[in-house]
């Protein structure tokens, strides 16, 4: 098969699923290149979370008990309900109320979903398999494998085999074509085994010799468990499948593997070269906070924010990224995005300059940016803004100055063994010093009642990230916010050098980490936030709020 490198210290053992095939603009593919090796130690530790936090394990073991298990649906829901999601000591971790309610709707609909697709093809059913494909090989003394996480199924002659990949809302058709490839070459070249985690993977004994037979055709299918629907991504011959293996997925694979470029981010937290990485700065932020045994987690000033309207919301839906095709986007936020992607398209324009007035939609009762589109009072409004931008629109066309649009930030802090994650509008210089500027659209004016670091969180979580050497000498420096009115703009400034600023912004930031650090039931707070949920079509008292409001 593929030759790949080997740039870290154990080139003899290589493991890769289909995260590999798609790492994102900030993953770190230092932090991929070590996952896929097994035998380097390092890792997040022995702490674990008290609640269930990987969204799919709970309907993974309600299916094993369905399809390995025999269990019947009524039996699985209710063992569900009692177990709290444990499920007959199948998953260790007992499961909030919101994603048991997800779980129970998931399960019914993924089963339905298998129900339809095998009376369609009737001429071919194929039976669920209970032990994992791994496809296994070696080249010049390294030992690999390909995995993929899904569902199996087979025919009872082993000619035919099936992967379903599972999506929490609808089938995800737009997977790239080393994913495709990937999944495809396990199901077709995969030896029957038990799961290894971080040992060598090896066939079970015993099995009727169908279960080792090399399949003639394989399929893989994308399952939508939120919307019960499905779609069919491929149906290949294991030739194809082999040489698509070769051609889509290896040249990635490859670059994944023997990735050495550090990127400080999400992929931290379960990183094993976090104890010895330079690229990630390293300080305590919330020296008055204290950690708890609690695990290494990512935290944003969005998460903090969620958490504090409701932590069931934060729980449901930044965490376990839940989000309901019920729920209607709220019109300002959706114009708020639509207002962002605008100006960080046009910040990102070469060659770049000052905006200007015109810098806005030809149409303004209908406008579109990235993924966002907009139309009628909110679409005029949103175009007002950006007229409004160009007064204080900090670029300039001289090239002596940096300009940065949507980069990330990251600082780790080892006490609390928290990753702090900032992805501000904009990074740019002014003679030379960096200035942060959080750009937001609003309806009404700031209330001078409440300090500027209390009404913006991420801007005091900037003051400690510039206190804390991120971006060199602080002195000089400003975070910067820009509040867009569809009839004016306002522009305040900060100093991150000044103590009692810096005093203030761990006041804040601490007091929302300290909230969220000790929390381990996320309960629902229901009020006005319950309208605009994601995750209302799951929660209970949010559910229940919402009716006897009248739908506000």
């Amino acid at each position: 098969m593929a030759r790949w490198g080997s740039p870290l210290d154990d080139p003899a053992f290589v493991r890769v699923g289909l995260p590999a095939t798609r790492t994102g603009k900030w993953s770190c593919p230092a932090a991929v290149a070590a996952k896929s090796r097994p035998g380097v130690p390092g890792g997040a530790g022995a702490v674990r979370g008290k609640v269930q936090d990987f969204l799919f394990e709970p309907l993974m073991a309600a299916l094993d008990l369905v399809e390995h298990r025999g269990w019947s649906q009524e039996r699985v829901v209710e063992e569900l309900w009692r177990s709290r999601g444990r499920l007959a000591g199948l998953v260790r971790k007992p499961s909030h109320d919101g994603l048991i309610s997800w779980t129970e709707t998931a399960l019914g609909r993924y089963l339905e979903a298998r129900e339809e697709d095998q009376l369609a093809r009737a001429g071919c059913p194929t039976l669920p398999v209970t032990q994992v494909w791994v496809a296994r090989w070696e080249s010049n003394g390294t030992y690999h494998e390909q995995t993929c996480w899904g569902r199996r199924y087979a025919s009872a002659d082993g000619t035919y085999r099936e992967i379903w990949l599972l999506g929490a809302g609808g089938p995800n058709e737009t997977r790239p074509a080393a994913e495709l490839a990937a999944a495809a070459y396990t199901a077709a070249f995969g030896d029957p085994c038990a799961n290894a985690y971080g040992k060598r993977h090896f066939p079970v004994r015993g099995l009727p010799d169908t279960a080792y037979a090399r399949p003639g055709t394989v399929r893989v299918v994308a399952a939508g468990c939120g919307t019960g629907t499905f779609a069919q991504l491929l149906e290949w011959g294991s030739g194809e499948a082999r040489e698509r293996y070769r051609s889509d997925a290896g040249p990635v694979l490859a670059r994944a593997i023997a990735g050495t470029r550090r990127v400080p981010g999400a992929d931290c937290v379960s990183c094993k070269l976090l104890p010895e990485c330079e690229a990630v700065r390293r300080a305590s932020l919330l020296p008055d906070v204290e950690r708890g045994r609690t695990p290494r987690r990512t935290v944003s000033v969005s998460d903090l924010r969620a958490h504090n309207t409701c932590a069931s919301q934060y729980h449901l839906t930044r965490q376990l990224n839940l989000r309901s095709a019920d729920v209607a986007e709220n019109v300002h936020v959706l114009r708020g995005r639509a207002v962002d992607a605008w100006l960080n398209e046009r910040h990102s324009a070469e060659p770049r300059r000052r905006c200007r007035v015109d810098d806005r939609p030809g149409n303004p009762e209908r406008w579109s940016a990235g993924p966002f589109r907009v139309e009628g009072e909110a679409a005029a409004a949103g175009a007002r803004m950006l007229a409004q931008h160009a007064a204080v629109c900090p670029l300039d066309s001289s090239g002596e100055e940096r300009a940065e649009v949507q980069r990330q930030v990251a600082v780790y802090d080892p006490g609390l063994e928290l990753v702090f994650i900032a992805t501000p509008d904009l990074l740019h210089t002014r003679s030379g010093r960096w200035v942060w500027r959080e750009t937001k659209t609003a309806k009404s004016r700031l209330w001078e009642g409440r300090s500027l670091l209390r009404q913006y969180p991420q801007l005091a979580l900037a003051v400690l990230f510039f206190d804390a050497g991120v971006f060199g000498q602080a002195r000089g420096s400003r975070v910067e916010l820009e509040l867009l009115h569809d009839d004016s703009c306002a522009l305040e400034e900060i100093d991150p050098c000044q103590d009692a600023v810096v005093a203030e912004s761990r006041e804040v930031i601490g007091e929302l980490v300290g909230r969220w650090l000790v929390d381990d039931t996320y309960a629902a707070v229901p009020g006005d936030a319950c309208g605009g949920c994601d995750a209302r079509t799951w929660c209970g008292p949010g559910r229940d709020f919402f009716g006897e409001s009248g739908g506000r």
